[in-house]
């Protein structure tokens, strides 16, 4: 056979002459390859190699054979890249194994066949994972650059597969070094290529690619910086049809979304979305590079979701995962890391949804990544913490706890696989932190929290402030010290908790989806400073966090049920103070919606039903309805059930079930539940450290139970038992606690019995000091409060100064002849410091002149802040009755209460400063700030009044009533009492009402009053010399008639009513209308002809014109009113029991004027007449705390009122009204006129009965 001589790349080559037009062939088309990049110029070329193989003689041509072998394993790799085949791999190693063994020593193919061959082991490593391939490869890839001349332009081609190859050894094995050298080789590559050539691009990337991992694994943000900055310099160098087009997009996305988790950039997040979704658009569907360029975007998308929480970004990453592993051989290394990024989207798409199947999923896919990958991969730690938190939540949602103890074990793997300069070992300590801490909670092991809390600390020790896994970290470690806190009442832990989750919440986007569980958790550190320091500023900010945190969570979310329960947490705490049964009705839905929502296997189960019982049995308190009461224990029994013996939540689970079998007792009487209960409320005080916040409340529940048990048998060892644990809750409870008052009280009430056993003055002098220290408690939270939380107290205060003042009274009984007095003082300054505080306050700081001797500029200063402090407060007193604390927009209350807190800060400042200016200015500050008054303050109004004057207080006690009278020459007062226990106070009521309040007039005779009339008469010897009476009234006895029941003992008196002696100095010294300016209203309604001819004559006594018929329009009276000296209505009135401040006066086109109305109109008139219905009748809103029409006007800023008691004549109330006026407009003080009115209309036969004389009752200012 004849030889041919070819010439390719200046070496010779024999071979047959017969194929020597195949090899021109082969050559040419090889050389249009460069040009024609398609499938079939490559299947041309591959054809046209594999024809000349098949005619070549092996042992007479080696070096050519090797040569065409080298040619079309080439070929072959170039098909695999497009096609993904791997038999067209196979085969090239096959072939390029045999050229290099077939080749002379002296070719300069040689290198080109040994890189080759690394490209191809390094394929075969990508299907199979067999990492002895990835070993060769780089041996081989070393070889051939050992063997090319360094100034060949073939060098560089081969330093890029060593650089590529020793990059995926650095992903298998973690070993920083291939890492390091991959980079210096991609370096030393862009560094020899020549600017402008076209495979730039290709090289930058792989440079990229490995600065990208450095980052990764080191956290060396420059690195990170310099990948992006040569991804996007190949971008810029790409041609727009290059096949590495893709390439570089792909790694840039990879490389912004990088940068993006670091730096929090959303718009690397957009750009990386974009650039991956170009990259998918321009990878052939088959080639091999799809499915990591899917995972990729599908990555950026996940991400995008954690940032706005929209599920459609979310299931879009998911439907990319999912491709991509359908696309991805299943021995491909890259299998496991696919598999982990679909569990990571199922896991996201749980939290969505709450799906327990898509949990499911996600642990699945976790499970398949970990079986996939080696132990020594630096993606081990990655699939095995996925899996870890995986499978912790799997434990929330079904209980099991050996998903609790498998989550455990897989994230201290992962742990202890990790080293501890990685980038994600944060994260990593964070989950097991997390896991230990459930754990915790689960079996009570303190070695659990402590660890957990130590890791947390860590964690945030090895994360940099910016990161954007910060918020999370702060998260997880404010949750180890909540635990912290309620084992150890560590309240320096409870402060950090709240700074750590204050953190994470401000560090957290408002889209994010974490945000509503970080605003939660900082919730319930509120609720527990809330309970530690009484701060009801917590309390309402609480509630706003977590109502945001409900807001913010698709219902879907399993997450949403523990959000309900602690929702109703914050609810049925502000219940506690206020009483609002709204509150409790809403805390107690939530609960329900939580159970509801809730897996019956789920842990969380047996705090929301815990919670439930609570709720009902709060409820049953109020409502005393006993199937609440019931459902509550069988809630209660069935969380314990469901709770572990170890678990730190039993104490509180078997403190509610007993509390709830106490009050089943008091209303069975059967021994058995009593009995029980205190068996719960041991084992609860048993099972608790003796630090945590939790003790108080135990013991006094305890104390409780033991009191009942002493009343149910007189052993007094149960009492004396009682003591111990009421004064052990109030030495483990700090002065500001809201429950230190309930504590206290409940001493003082054992004392009080341990007395009626001893008759030692000592036990009694205890309890008087134990309900003193309460009411203080109570007052330094009443000073700041928002009026709806002073309402609930004034309930809680009312029974504790009715002890107090029943104790003070006794001991005035026991005390030595010479200390009685000190304690009759001491029960009357007490009896009045319990009376209309909420108005007191009020009036205290409406327009009166300051002393002289203060700057005037800080008086207009004070003057300026009073006015919108009591603004803000008549804006939600008038809101009682209409909008429920739970139904006001949190932000707005918590709004208020905020410049509520800090205008009262100013004042404080502002008064202290004031005192300053003498003995006067402290007296006016003592009236501004509404402090109880002191005695000296009650014996200077006695001396204000005079010596023909006597001051009287009313006190209402369970079994009597006791009436103080003082006199201004007196030293001290004296205290009548007279038996009335509360069911005749009832009866005494009901017949008032039947013969007076809703009488006509014609009883023959009246019979309610002649058991009060007993208590003037036994006073009437200290009334020698006296012609009038100021009035304090108390309980009941402001819905009666007081000077009619005086004159029908025999006292003629001029008499004024006061709510409160509290309120009286800021009444007589409130500025009024000093104007001549008189509005008199006249039946609006044309139904009421003589209330008609009474305003006419009224008008024409105080020289003006009245506002008759329908000229008397609501428009007219708002906008006059405020400008008056004195308003006089003659028209009905209604009073509405159930909403006080609903009660109004009826004007044209029966138009209501409302006591809500008149509270903020802020009218300052010297007098107002309500010459109509019911227009004095009040009802409590909490405690002593009465409204009704006249209260509205006093607190408006009225000086005078005369009102009505009950549904009046007309005639007779004209007659009566005239005649007031002729002699109050002779001289006489309006208590005064208002007595001689009153005789003579009395005097006249057909109005001898007290309906026609005795309803009007003079308030305020009697001058």
């Amino acid at each position: 056979m004849e030889k041919a001589i070819f010439t390719i790349q200046n070496y010779r080559f024999e071979v047959p002459n017969e194929i020597s037009s195949d090899l021109i062939h082969a050559l040419t088309i090889t050389e249009n390859r460069k040009k024609d990049r398609s499938v079939q110029a490559l299947n041309s070329s591959l054809e046209a190699w594999e024809k000349i193989s098949s005619k070549l003689n092996i042992n007479k041509y080696t070096d050519f054979y090797s040569y065409v072998t080298g040619k079309i394993a080439e070929l072959l790799l170039h098909h695999y890249q497009i096609f993904g085949d791997k038999k067209d791999n196979n085969r090239a190693i096959k072939l390029l194994k045999k050229s290099i063994k077939l080749a002379s020593s002296t070719s300069p193919f040689i290198a080109g066949y040994w890189n080759n061959l690394g490209i191809g082991l390094r394929n075969r490593y990508y299907h199979t994972g067999n990492f002895s391939d990835l070993k060769v490869a780089i041996r081989t890839h070393k070889k051939a650059v050992d063997l090319t001349d360094p100034e060949s332009p073939c060098i560089l081609s081969r330093l890029n597969n060593l650089g590529i190859s020793l990059r995926d050894r650095f992903s298998h094995s973690g070993d920083l070094h291939d890492l390091e050298e991959a980079i210096e080789v991609h370096n030393k590559v862009v560094n020899l290529i020549d600017k402008s050539s076209s495979k730039m691009p290709a090289y930058l990337n792989n440079l990229g690619l490995a600065l990208n991992e450095f980052y990764l694994r080191t956290g060396d943000f420059k690195k990170l910086e310099k990948a992006v900055e040569s991804y996007n310099r190949a971008l810029l160098l790409s041609d727009p049809d290059s096949s590495y087009l893709p390439i570089s997009l792909n790694n840039l996305g990879i490389s912004l979304l990088n940068r993006y988790l670091l730096t929090g950039n959303k718009n690397d997040l957009e750009g990386a979305i974009n650039t991956h979704k170009k990259a998918v658009d321009l990878t052939d569907i088959k080639s091999p590079e799809r499915p990591s360029r899917l995972i990729n975007l599908g990555n950026c998308l996940r991400n995008k979701y954690h940032l706005t929480g929209n599920l459609h970004d979310l299931e879009n990453a998911i439907d990319a995962y999912e491709k991509a592993v359908r696309l991805t051989d299943k021995k491909s290394p890259s299998n496991s890391t696919y598999f982990n990024n679909l569990g990571s989207g199922f896991n996201d798409l749980y939290f969505y949804t709450g799906n327990s199947s898509d949990l499911e999923k996600a642990i699945e896919a976790y499970k398949k990544a970990v079986e996939l990958t080696s132990l020594g991969s630096p993606s081990m730690p990655s699939y095995l913490n996925n899996l870890g938190a995986g499978l912790n939540f799997l434990y929330s949602l079904t209980g099991n706890l050996s998903y609790l103890e498998e989550s455990i074990e897989a994230l201290k793997k992962t742990v202890d696989l990790t080293d501890m300069d990685s980038p994600s070992m944060p994260d990593y300590l964070s989950n097991l932190g997390t896991g230990l801490r459930v754990r915790y909670k689960v079996t009570g092991d303190l070695k659990d929290l402590e660890s957990s809390i130590e890791y947390q600390k860590k964690v945030i020790d090895l994360t940099e402030p910016e990161s954007s896994n910060m918020p999370l970290y702060l998260n997880n470690l404010g949750s180890g010290l909540i635990y912290c806190y309620d084992l150890k009442g560590n309240l320096d832990a409870l402060k950090k908790a709240a700074e750590a989750f204050k953190k994470a919440v401000h560090l957290t986007s408002e889209e994010s989806p974490d945000l509503p569980h970080r605003l939660s958790n900082l919730g319930i550190c509120l609720i527990d400073l809330y309970s530690n320091t009484g701060s009801l500023d917590y309390l309402e900010a609480s509630i706003e966090v977590i109502r945001k945190a409900v807001d913010l969570t698709p219902f879907t979310s399993p997450f949403l049920p523990g959000y309900f329960g602690n929702l109703g947490n914050c609810l049925k705490n502000r219940y506690s103070l206020t009483e609002d049964l709204h509150d409790l009705e809403v805390a107690i839905q939530m609960y329900r919606k939580a159970i509801d929502l809730t897996n019956e296997k789920s842990p969380e189960l047996a705090n929301y039903l815990n919670n439930l019982g609570s709720g009902l049995r709060n409820k049953y308190s109020q409502t005393g309805d006993i199937h609440d009461l019931e459902e509550a224990l069988v809630a209660h029994n069935k969380s314990i059930e469901l709770t572990t013996s170890g678990s730190p939540e039993m104490p509180s689970r078997f403190n509610n079930l007993g509390t709830a079998l106490k009050d089943r007792y008091a209303y069975t009487r059967e021994p058995n539940d009593l009995k029980e209960a205190i068996e719960k409320h041991k084992m609860a005080v048993e099972l608790t450290d003796t630090e945590s916040p939790n003790m108080p409340i135990y013991l006094n529940n305890l104390g409780s139970g033991l009191n009942s048990l002493y009343f149910s048998t007189g052993d007094v060892a149960s009492l004396e038992d009682s003591i111990e644990s009421f004064k052990k809750a109030i030495d483990l409870t700090t002065p500001e606690s809201s429950n230190i008052a309930l504590y206290l009280d409940n001493l003082g009430n054992s004392l009080i019995h341990k007395y009626s056993h001893t008759s030692n003055s000592h036990d009694l002098e205890e309890a008087f000091e134990t309900y003193d220290r309460a009411r203080c408690c109570l007052d330094l939270l009443f000073s700041s409060a928002l009026v709806s939380y002073k309402l609930g107290f004034r309930k809680t205060s009312g029974r504790i100064e009715e002890n107090l003042v029943k104790t003070v009274i006794q001991l005035g009984y026991v005390c030595p002849k010479n200390q009685r007095s000190q304690w009759i003082i001491e029960a009357m300054v007490s009896a009045e410091g319990s009376k209309s505080r909420i108005l007191t306050d009020q009036v205290s700081r409406g327009d009166m002149p300051s002393p002289s001797s203060i700057p005037l500029n800080i008086c207009e200063e004070e003057t300026q802040l009073v006015r919108e402090l009591v603004l803000l407060d008549t804006i939600e007193l008038s809101g009682q009755g209409i909008v429920s604390p739970a139904e006001e927009n949190p932000t707005v209350r918590v709004s208020r209460m905020s410049r509520r807190k800090e205008l009262h800060q100013k004042l404080n400042s502002l008064w202290c400063e004031m005192e300053r200016f003498g003995d006067d200015a402290s007296d006016f500050v003592a009236l501004r700030r509404g402090k109880r008054l002191s005695w000296e303050n009650i014996h200077s109004i006695a001396k204000e009044a005079g010596n023909d004057s006597a001051v009287l207080s009313l006190f209402n006690l369970d079994d009597r009533i006791v009436l103080f009278v003082l006199r201004y020459e007196k030293d001290s007062p004296i205290a009548v009492e007279m038996t009335l226990d509360n069911e005749n106070k009832e009866k005494l009521l009901k017949q008032y009402f039947q013969e007076i309040h809703n009488g006509t007039g014609q009883q023959e005779m009246e019979s309610w009053n002649s058991l009060l009339a007993k208590i003037f008469k036994f006073i009437s010897p200290y009334l020698d010399g006296v012609h009038h009476i100021i009035f304090s009234p108390h309980n009941f006895g402001h819905l009666l008639p007081w000077p009619v029941i005086a004159k029908c003992a025999g006292l003629n008196l001029s008499w004024v009513t006061i709510p409160s002696l509290g309120s009286l100095p800021a009444i007589l010294k409130r500025s009024y209308n000093n104007s001549n300016h008189v509005i008199i209203v006249g039946n609006p309604v044309r139904d009421l002809d003589h209330s008609e001819e009474e305003a006419k004559r009224v008008a024409s006594k105080l020289g003006t014109q009245s506002i008759i018929g329908t000229r008397a329009t609501k428009e007219i009276v708002k906008e006059l009113l405020p400008e008056v000296r004195i308003a006089h209505f003659a028209t009905h009135a209604y009073f509405n029991r159930y909403d006080p401040l609903d009660s109004g006066i009826v004007l044209a086109n029966n138009a209501m004027l409302t006591a809500r109305e008149v509270m903020e109109l802020g009218a300052r008139p010297e007098l107002v007449v309500l010459s109509a219905c019911e227009t004095g009748m009040s009802t409590s809103m909490g405690g002593d705390e009465m409204m009704g029409l006249s209260q509205a006007f006093l607190q408006a800023g009225a000086r005078s009122l005369l009102v009505s008691l009950w549904k009046v004549d007309d005639e007779s109330t004209a007659f009566l009204m005239e005649n007031f006026y002729d002699f109050w407009l002779k001289g006489d003080n309006k208590a005064e006129a208002l007595r001689k009115a009153m005789d003579k209309t009395r005097e006249i036969e057909k109005w001898k009965d007290i309906y026609y004389w005795g309803a009007f009752n003079l308030v305020g200012d009697w001058r």
